[in-house]
C-alpha cells in the first residue's frame, strides 16, 4: 500500500519546495517586521506547511490516468462503511493490523491531523476553525475525486468517500487538540524584545534576499524575451542572438537593485529584512553609487561580464565582501565601507509604512 504513495511524496516534496522558495521573501519580510529575527523554526515550519499543502493534492489526486482507459470508481456515500469492511476481514481470518482497509482507515485519519496542528500554531486557531477548515478541505478534495476533476476526465478515477469526510475532519480535529499543549508552551514564553543593533545573520539574510529577487527578475525576463523571439518575431532556434539571452539574463535585474538603491538608499533585500540607511548629508547621489557598485550591483556586473570559467574576479569580490560584513562591529560591508553609508533597525513607524 505504501508503495503506491512513492510518486505522490516524491512530488510533495519536490514542488512544496519550490513553493517554499517562491514564499520565502514574504516570510522573511513578515518575521523581521514582526519579531525582528528569523529563527531556524521558522524555516522548519515553512517548508513542512508548504510539503504538507501540495501532499493534498498530490495523495488525492496523483498519479493521474495517462489515457482514457482506467477503471472507473464508484462512491461511497454510506457512513461507517469502513467498519463493516473491518469486520467482514476480520471474520474471513485477516490480519487486523496488516489489512488494507485498517490501514487506509488510519492513513486518512492521521494524514489530516497535521493540518489542525498547523492552524493551531500557524493560524493561532482552535478546535472549531480547525475542525471546520478540515471539514471544507476534505469536501474539496473529495468532491474533486467524485466529479472526475471537475469533468476533466470521463468518470473518476477516485473515490468519492463519506467515511474519508469523517475520518479527514476528524484527523484535524485531534491533530489541532493535541498540538495544544505546544502552543500553549510557545505563547507562555515572554516575548524577546526586537533587537536595535544591525547582526551578521540580519546582514548575511539580506544579502540572501538579494540574489533571491535577482533570480525572481531574471528568471521570467528570459522566458518572456525568448517567447518573443520564438513565438512573436519567429526567429529560429538556431538563429536566436545569445546577446539578447544575456542582455534580458542582467540588466532588467540590475536595473531594479539600482532604482533601489539611488531613490531609498538601500537595496531590495536590505528593504525586505527591515533594514534602513543612516546617509551622512553631503554627496548623497555619489555615495549610493558607491554603494549600489561596491554591493549587489558590482556583483551583477562582475557576473554578467564574466564566465564561470575565469570568475575569479566574482570569487574574490565575494569573499572580500563576507570578511568586510564579519570585520566591521556594524557589518556594514564592503558596500558601507565603500560609500561610508551604515546600516540601521528599521524603526517601527517606518516598518509600519510600504517599502
Amino acid at each position: 500500500m505504501l508503495k503506491q504513495f512513492g510518486p505522490s511524496t516524491l512530488i510533495a516534496i519536490l514542488c512544496g519546495g519550490v513553493l517554499a522558495v517562491v514564499v520565502f521573501l514574504p516570510v522573511v519580510a513578515y518575521r523581521y517586521r514582526k519579531a525582528g529575527r528569523l529563527r531556524l523554526i521558522d524555516m522548519v515550519m515553512l517548508v513542512a506547511v508548504m510539503v504538507y499543502a501540495m501532499s493534498l493534492w498530490t495523495y488525492t489526486l496523483v498519479p493521474i490516468p495517462e489515457t482514457s482507459h482506467y477503471k472507473c470508481i464508484k462512491p461511497n456515500y454510506h457512513l461507517f462503511q469502513f467498519v463493516s469492511d473491518i469486520r467482514k476481514s476480520w471474520a474471513n481470518g485477516g490480519h487486523l493490523i496488516r489489512n488494507k482497509v485498517v490501514l487506509q482507515v488510519l492513513f486518512n485519519f492521521v494524514f489530516f491531523m497535521p493540518l489542525g496542528a498547523f492552524i493551531r500554531w500557524v493560524g493561532k486557531r482552535g478546535v472549531v476553525v480547525a475542525t471546520m477548515v478540515g471539514l471544507l478541505v476534505t469536501a474539496l478534495i473529495e468532491t474533486t475525486q467524485g466529479s472526475a476533476v471537475w469533468g476533466i476526465f470521463p468518470c473518476p478515477y477516485r473515490m468519492f468517500d463519506v467515511d474519508d469526510l469523517f475520518l479527514n475532519t476528524t484527523g484535524a480535529l485531534c491533530g489541532s487538540i493535541l498540538a495544544w499543549p505546544v502552543a500553549v508552551l510557545l505563547d507562555s514564553r515572554a516575548p524577546r524584545p526586537l533587537p536595535t543593533v544591525v547582526t551578521f545573520g540580519r546582514r548575511v539574510m539580506g544579502v540572501v534576499a538579494d540574489l533571491m529577487v535577482l533570480a525572481f527578475v531574471t528568471a521570467p525576463s528570459f522566458v518572456i524575451w525568448r517567447a518573443v523571439e520564438l513565438y512573436v518575431l519567429g526567429v529560429p532556434v538556431e538563429q536566436i542572438s545569445p546577446r539578447g539571452d544575456w542582455f534580458f539574463g542582467w540588466v532588467p535585474a540590475l536595473l531594479v537593485q539600482t532604482l533601489a538603491v539611488l531613490t531609498g538608499g538601500r537595496t531590495v533585500g536590505e528593504a525586505i529584512v527591515g533594514l534602513q540607511p543612516v546617509e551622512p548629508g553631503n554627496y548623497k547621489p555619489l555615495r549610493r553609487t558607491a554603494k549600489l557598485l561596491g554591493g549587489i550591483g558590482g556583483y551583477v556586473a562582475l557576473s554578467a561580464t564574466t564566465e564561470w570559467i575565469t570568475g575569479l574576479p566574482v570569487a574574490v569580490f565575494v569573499v572580500v565582501s563576507i570578511v568586510a560584513l564579519l570585520v566591521n562591529r556594524d557589518h556594514r560591508g564592503l558596500s558601507g565601507l565603500v560609500s561610508g553609508q551604515a546600516m540601521a533597525v528599521q524603526s517601527s513607524q517606518d516598518a509600519a509604512a510600504p517599502v
